[in-house]
């Protein structure tokens, strides 16, 4: 077993791993096609080659549909994946494991024609061992049936964003030895590092190795693990002597306490150490991982909100999809690091990773910047009250347990999402349920739900939950927010409270004076109305620190086929960043101006260039102490409102062109900004000023 997470190569260098892993994500066989099995395949036509991750709702899963809630047009159905592999004969004494990083949602695996493997259930990582249907020596026919059909017994059952179909994240196949650390346990790297106890003065963990055995007689095997910090100085280190069993899975736990241990302390410092696992038969290593053991305590208060290592750390972000225009979810890690590169600059120590699970890269990454998440599965909306759908659904919560386990970035184990919005069964069974589950699997993270209803019995089933206002965009006005929050923590004191999402609209070239809110249905969503309703948002949670987190809705716009407003068709504008992340919105700078402290300043309303009132206001986002505007040259006084507003609430334009400027100043550098805005009076025109 390799280490097969990207950020982990470059934090902690080479894999220990025994495996040979091959990728095999170039030059698949492609095509839309409803047969059953790859015998029929002959008559299919469309074929088409491709490379993984690929979705087939890259283009036709963002260009409307049929309209708002119009049950959008793109494809939903099935497609399949074809390839030949050659597998030498050498390798016949080798375990041939293939590993997907997911299939959205419900696949069939068939090896030489021969059925190998069946999987429900999108986002998640598993595996197959495919030896038995090996031909070595041969090429070795590989067919993937994958469908994204609306009917599925899968959740998520509906949702306001696009059911992309395919095989978004790759594939590899794993040549391990007979004696290897599993990788058939729900998708997982077969280790599990349990934080028994931690404070700052001594840290228990418990490392668990599963060790499987192909071979046809008893063996006895060594597992060594070693702690390293972060220099690559052993820590700790312990080798057991176990027997394992012909064709079984032994779990081998080994217990660790370290003295003085150094913390994971989130943004501050997302110290992490090396965990290294090696099984051996004498002096042959057999086969290897590595893990990240980031220490860490905290609990959430519902009085006083988040607490890390014991101090207040107040969790404040972001929620994010997985998606960008023309791909899809068919993500590169690049891609993925660009993303989280602009969280951190925003200054989150906060994801809410929505709404399922995210691609291997984004928890490594998260683990390595010290911002913190809120991941969940993907159950919203509507539930269905079957044995199927349920265990669909306990599938994919242990997937995402197991497979994310490690992380010291997960800090919450999200079970749903607005399941009390729409009428259906009652979700309470359902939810125990699975709020019992992840109590199993991992007894030391809390549970969480996001809920639309804020005071359904439902949401006080897990140990914390958070609701999902939108005050000033939806319904009500901004300033309703802090209110309504103060009446549910009255009403339920012992209820730790969050928000889970908050946020308006915005197209970036829809520009007004004044704050018109639209109907937000409608084509006009006005960027600077967005960027109001964050000011007042963050006033009223900045004021009640018993909120545990919130997340803005969202950090970037994504794809919601069925969505036809704000003059983007499938698209929810949401977001602080365009689809295509070519445009931060002025909503983006506010936040950068609040939580990073890095200097900055920036004039809001840039895109405003062509305006037809003489009189204007200049609004100014900086964090530093001393903010100077001036226009045409001219310094015009700034008002400093609060949390890094500055405001001059009326300036005059001159016909023509106007040059906005600004300076800010801190410890004695220059920040600077500018503009250029046209006034045209009404019925007249300015070359160059559209």
């Amino acid at each position: 077993m390799n280490l097969r997470n990207g950020i982990y190569a470059l934090t902690f260098c080479a894999s220990l791993a025994q495996a040979q892993t091959q990728v095999i994500n170039e030059d698949w066989r492609f095509c839309k096609s409803e047969q059953t099995s790859p015998s029929s395949l002959s008559s299919a036509t469309g074929w088409t080659t491709v490379n993984l991750p690929h979705t087939w709702n890259a283009e036709d899963g963002q260009d409307g549909g049929l309209g708002y809630h119009g049950g959008g047009v793109y494809y939903r159905g099935t497609g399949w994946y074809t390839k030949e592999i050659r597998f030498n004969r050498e390798d016949s004494d080798k375990q041939i494991i293939l590993r997907f990083g997911a299939a959205n949602y419900d696949m069939e695996l068939f090896v030489n024609g021969q059925p190998a493997g069946t999987h429900k259930g999108g986002y998640t990582a598993f595996a197959f061992d495919i030896t038995p249907f090996i031909r070595f020596g041969e090429n070795n026919g590989i067919a993937v049936r994958v469908s994204n059909a609306a009917n599925l017994p899968i959740p998520p059952l509906h949702a306001d964003f696009t059911f992309y179909g395919g095989l978004p994240r790759g594939m590899e196949i794993l040549r391990e030895n007979k004696i290897h650390i599993t990788n058939e346990d729900f998708g997982s790297h077969g280790v599990y590092i349990k934080q028994e106890s931690v404070s700052d003065t001594e840290a228990s963990v418990a490392v668990t190795t599963k060790v499987c055995n192909r071979s046809r007689k008893d063996s006895r095997i060594s597992v060594s693990v070693t702690i390293k910090d972060r220099n690559g100085n052993i820590v700790k280190e312990d080798i057991r002597q176990v027997k394992i069993n012909a064709g079984e899975i032994t779990p081998v736990t080994q217990r660790f306490t370290i003295a003085n241990p150094h913390l994971w302390n989130g943004t501050e410092d997302p110290y992490l150490y090396r965990t290294e696992i090696k099984v051996s038969a004498g002096k042959k290593v057999l086969d290897s991982e590595v893990q990240p053991l980031g220490l860490r305590y905290y609990r959430i208060d519902p009085d006083k909100g988040f607490f890390l290592n014991g101090q207040a750390y107040p969790l404040r972000g972001v929620a994010m999809h997985e998606g960008r225009m023309d791909k899809g979810n068919a993500l590169t890690d690049n891609e993925r690091k660009a993303d989280l590169d602009m969280v951190k600059e925003i200054g989150a120590n906060y994801v809410r990773i929505s709404h399922y699970q995210h691609g291997d890269f984004t928890y490594n990454y998260l683990d390595s910047l010290g911002i913190m998440c809120w991941t969940e599965i993907p159950l919203i909306d509507y539930i269905i009250d079957s044995e199927e759908f349920t265990a669909n659904c306990e599938t994919v919560l242990k997937s995402l347990i197991r497979q994310l386990y490690n992380h010291p970035s997960v800090i919450v184990w999200g079970l749903s999402n607005e399941i009390t919005f729409y009428k259906g069964p009652d979700p309470l069974p359902l939810t125990k349920r699975l709020n019992d589950l992840a109590h199993s699997e991992d007894p030391t993270r809390p549970t969480v739900l996001a809920a639309m209803h804020h005071e359904k019995d439902v949401n006080f089933i897990p140990d914390a939950y958070s609701i999902n206002p939108y005050y000033g965009w939806y319904y009500g006005k901004a300033e309703d927010i802090g209110p309504v929050l103060d009446r549910l923590h009255q009403k339920h004191p012992k209820a730790c409270i969050g928000i889970s999402e908050y946020g308006a609209g915005a197209h970036p070239f829809h520009q007004q004076e004044g704050l018109y809110v639209p109907a937000t249905t409608g084509h006009w969503h006005p960027e600077n109305v967005q960027a109001h309703f964050h000011e007042v948002h963050w006033e009223a949670i900045k004021q009640r620190p018993y909120l545990w987190s919130t997340s803005i809705w969202a950090m970037f716009d994504f794809a919601s086929d069925n969505r036809h407003e704000g003059n983007q068709p499938g698209i929810n504008d949401k977001g602080l960043v365009t689809f295509d992340r070519k445009i931060k919105k002025d909503a983006f700078y506010f936040y950068k101006a609040n939580w990073n402290p890095s200097p900055m300043v920036h004039i809001c309303g840039k895109r405003f260039t062509k305006r037809d009132t003489e009189c204007t206001a200049v609004k100014i986002y900086s964090n530093c102490d001393n903010v100077k505007l001036t226009v045409n040259g001219k310094e015009v006084p700034l008002q400093k409102g609060k949390n890094a507003v500055y405001l001059s609430e009326t300036i005059t334009l001159s016909k023509g062109e106007n040059k906005i400027s600004t300076v800010a100043y801190k410890d004695g550098k220059e920040y600077k900004d500018n503009t250029v805005w046209y006034y045209v009076p009404l019925k007249q025109t300015i070359p160059g000023a559209e």
